[in-house]
């Protein structure tokens, strides 16, 4: 689902809610809090909202 990126297979769980998550090459190993993320995510990443 993740594409090629399997690194975040690793650190994410999945996501039922997200069907199509586009790929996030600005962010270092998926970290949180994600600064330069155009998805505000808040202290807990879960659940994450997206428009």
């Amino acid at each position: 689902m993740w594409g090629e990126r399997g690194e975040l297979s690793a650190h994410l769980p999945h996501f039922p809610h997200l069907p199509h998550l586009p790929h996030f090459p600005h962010l270092p190993n998926s970290q949180f809090p994600i600064p330069n993320s155009q998805f505000p995510i808040p202290n807990s990443p879960f659940p994450i909202l997206l428009l």
